[in-house]
């Protein structure tokens, strides 16, 4: 579809207070999804159509892991309905066992989140790094 371009990569989650070093019961595995396009009324179904294929022929080749990135660092606009697939992806995550977080690094993203209210149902996250970077859990060393 032409204006939107949407990739996806795995990457393992790590942690940088430890070097690596804590032993997980198994090491977690993020779906990196990156979108590059602004999301406005032209590209949202698109993007839902192509998130959806994306995740569903991840499961099925075994490359979700445990957690779904959505990288929104490039993405300039987002519209209202865009927030509303936004919320629609985190769900589509949550239904299929996996934890979702995003990517916000641009203003316009964080103004169209924040605008909407649905900021407060994202774990949002300046850069893929920080959030394919584990949660140190208390009392796990």
């Amino acid at each position: 579809m032409p204006g939107l371009l949407i990739s996806v990569k795995p990457a393992v989650c790590g942690d940088p207070l430890d070097g690596g070093r804590t032993a997980w019961s198994r090491p977690l595995s993020a779906l990196v999804i990156e979108c590059t396009a602004d999301l406005d009324m032209s590209t949202v179904d698109g993007f839902r159509r192509a998130y959806r294929d994306l995740v569903d022929e991840a499961i099925a080749g075994g490359l979700a892991g445990d957690l779904i990135v959505l990288d929104a660092s490039q993405v300039d606009f987002l519209s209202i309905e865009a927030t509303s697939a936004l919320i629609e992806a985190k769900n589509l995550a949550a239904g299929r066992g996996l934890d979702f977080r995003l990517v916000t690094a641009t203003r316009g993203v964080e103004r169209a989140l924040r605008a909407t209210g649905t900021h407060q149902f994202f774990a949002c996250y300046p850069t893929v790094d920080a959030a394919t970077t584990l949660d140190r859990v208390e009392g796990v060393s």
